[in-house]
């Protein structure tokens, strides 16, 4: 199978035309210059985030960059070249044609003094073709700041050695580049936001009052249909990568991990949260990050790491209340002896634990990377009960995708959260689905995010 090229983000005939709200185009930069990755502190992680986003709608330098393409052009016009601003004015930048015969015709009309290479340079250095040039661009530009935030500024640092690993990993690259694709179909978006009278809110006038806002608006079919194909293709490299690990490569083989994982949450509907057809799901993608480290580091998985109660001053978790009601409520199973009840309990009481001590992890680091990684620390005995539905692991679980619904401000992440709800409720008896009617209530509103999580304010929600 030839290896797949998506078409140009960068020229007419392009779907995925980086214009934002306003008309701007994303300017060509350097993707080896070096980009601030650390967002202010002062602000909230929300505000940092949405910040960043927003940044990319400002207008900047205007590029002419509709010719620009893996092929040099043929006519004897004119080449359509980037504009620049020198001494007050734009002026076209001279670049040097591939014919003697051309070059002796340009001769007579503008100064050889002004040659600069082709704008092809830098991509046939890197071994890419423009499409893939402009991508990686934006990536490291755009897109690495924004996920450096979210990370946190502990791991900001680690998350941002992708522009210096994609040199040596062929799956990193592809996988920067399938993010790129991601972001650049959100932002050419014309809404973001559906709001409860069912009209769209243009992206042009900012980010409305959250308690309006009933929903995101999806990809376009034809972005997400680009998307799974690169997708795909990064999932053949990247398995390709982890056949052949070594001392050079591991830590690229773990980011591009993390970056899969990343495209496959915008993936909604067809990744779930959990699958209990025996398909892929988030979980598992999320638990072969941790297989990976282990073969690079050597050491075996932790078959029951520290799950004890959480310390008195630790922030709770919202309707914390609940999940206990759904662990006293295995005492009621007439089918469970009393020694399986104790187990039962002691294996949903250590999950709980579990979350409730992720949640304070991420508030020390400001992030929301380890409450995202919940199922890598499952005790194998959880995966089983998950496995078999168990009712009671699986409305842990759901409240588990109700707290993750507060990712929502992350582009990547929207609205998934509703469908999994949803999802993991059909899959419970309906004589528990009293028990989960917060999960059910919460995904439908958007006016909180992570950030009151982070804070303990939906916690303080919830108790009254």
């Amino acid at each position: 199978m030839s290896e797949y090229n998506p078409p140009s983000p960068y020229n007419q005939d392009s779907d995925m035309e980086p214009e934002n709200a306003k008309g701007g185009p994303i300017p060509c930069v350097d993707p080896l210059e070096g980009s601030t990755q650390n967002p202010s502190p002062e602000e909230t992680l929300a505000d940092q985030l949405y910040s960043l986003f927003a940044k990319e709608q400002k207008p900047r330098h205007q590029y002419r960059h509709d010719d620009i393409d893996s092929d040099a052009p043929d006519s004897d016009e004119d080449e359509r070249l980037p504009l620049f601003p020198i001494g007050g004015h734009q002026r076209r930048k001279w670049v040097a044609s591939d014919t003697e015969d051309e070059d002796e015709n340009r001769v007579l009309r503008r100064p050889l003094h002004r040659q600069k290479l082709r704008p092809t340079s830098m991509a046939k250095v890197l071994g890419l073709n423009m499409t893939e040039l402009e991508l990686l661009r934006f990536y490291f530009h755009e897109s690495s700041p924004i996920l450096c935030a979210a990370t946190g500024a502990k791991d900001s640092t680690w998350m941002g050695n992708v522009p210096t690993l994609s040199n040596r990993s062929p799956a990193l690259k592809r996988a920067a580049m399938t993010f790129a694709t991601l972001h650049l179909g959100k932002n050419r978006q014309a809404a973001t936001y559906y709001l409860h009278d069912g009209t769209e809110h243009p992206t042009s006038q900012g980010r409305p009052d959250m308690k309006d806002v009933a929903g995101y608006v999806p990809l376009q079919d034809r972005i997400t249909e680009r998307l799974l194909i690169e997708f795909t293709e990064t999932l053949r490299a990247h398995k390709k990568e982890i056949m052949e690990t070594n001392e050079t490569n591991c830590e690229a083989v773990l980011i591009t991990s993390v970056v899969i994982y990343l495209v496959a949450m915008s993936l909604g509907p067809l990744i779930p949260l959990a699958n209990f057809n025996g398909g892929a799901d988030l979980f598992t993608i999320v638990r072969n990050l941790r297989v990976i480290t282990t073969i690079i580091t050597g050491q075996e998985l932790q078959s029951h790491p520290p799950f004890q109660a959480p310390a008195e001053d630790s922030v709770r978790l919202p309707k914390e209340e609940a999940l206990w009601e759904i662990v006293d409520l295995v005492d009621l199973n007439p089918e469970y002896s009393s020694i399986e009840k104790r187990r039962v309990k002691g294996i949903l009481t250590k999950e709980i634990n579990s979350l409730i001590q992720l949640l304070n992890m991420d508030i020390m680091n400001e992030s929301v990377a380890h409450f995202s990684a919940w199922c890598t620390y499952w005790q194998p005995e959880f995966c089983d009960l998950k496995e078999m539905a168990n009712p009671y692991a699986l409305m842990v679980i759901c409240y588990y995708a109700a707290y993750t619904h507060m990712w929502h401000i992350l582009f990547w992440w929207a609205d998934r959260s509703a469908e999994d709800v949803y999802h993991i409720v059909d899959h419970v008896p309906e004589e528990f689905h009293g028990y989960l009617q917060w999960p059910m209530d919460i995904v439908q509103s958007y006016e909180y995010s992570y950030d009151d999580m982070l804070s303990g304010k939906l916690r303080e929600v919830t108790l009254n």
